[in-house]
Parts: structure tokens; sequence; C-alpha cells
């Protein structure tokens, strides 16, 4: 499991050090000029799809998005905020 683990740790260290390319087709110039200065270039389905190619996530870890706990998500109304933080304050 260890060496799985190196060589994970490995690819990412070589794909930072590698660099990415800012080329017309890299950064798809053609979608940014379509969407325009009013639109939302990161809703389009194009930048989703070029992102996960760029990131190449391994099957071996997840990516989950995160979610705060009960423990940071602040009270509805301002009050008990800071017993909820610190129990032992």
């Amino acid at each position: 499991m260890q060496l799985v683990i190196d060589n994970e740790i490995a690819r990412y260290v070589r794909r930072a050090v590698q660099g990415f390319d800012v080329t017309d087709e890299a950064i798809n110039l053609d979608l940014i000029r379509r969407v325009g200065i009013g639109g939302n270039y990161l809703t389009e389905m194009e930048t989703a799809a070029s992102f996960r190619e760029f990131l190449n996530l391994s099957p071996f870890f997840t990516a989950d998005p995160w979610a705060p706990t009960r423990a940071e998500t602040p009270p509805k109304s301002g009050r008990g905020w800071r017993r909820t933080r610190c129990a032992s304050c």
C-alpha cells in the first residue's frame, strides 16, 4: 500500500513541476469569447471537462466536497455562538 501512495505522490509532484500550457486552445479562448463579458465561464460544461482533464484525479483518493460539521455551523440567531464554539469557556 505504501508503494501505491508513494507513486501517487510522485505523480502529483511530476504534474506540479511540469507546469501547464497557456495557449488559445488550452485556455479555451473561443469559449471565453462566446460567453462574453457578462457571462460566466465557470458554469460551462467545456470548462468542467477541461478542468477534470487538467486535474487528473487519482482513483485511489477521493475528492469529496467539504461540508461543515454541526459545531462549525453558527446558530441561526446570534446568541449562543460562544457556547457552541467553546464549551469550556
